[in-house]
């Protein structure tokens, strides 16, 4: 499943997810924003040491690792 298939609500902190463009990195949900009505999660992705993006609602090219 792909995260652009779940509702806002479904995203949460911890999930893993892997990425459809390199499928052998995978990133971790590590901060949800939601400043000013915008949903913002944040991807601390495995080949990094913090986060330094991620994804706004649930508009993002990668499918779900676990739970």
């Amino acid at each position: 499943m792909r995260i652009n298939e779940l509702s806002e609500k479904d995203i949460k902190v911890g999930m893993k997810i892997r990425s459809l463009r390199d499928p052998f990195i995978i990133g971790t949900i590590v901060k949800i924003d939601n400043d000013f009505g915008e949903m913002y999660s944040w991807i601390q992705w495995s080949n990094e040491d913090k986060a330094y993006g991620g994804f706004y609602w649930n508009h993002c090219r990668c499918e779900i690792f676990e739970v």
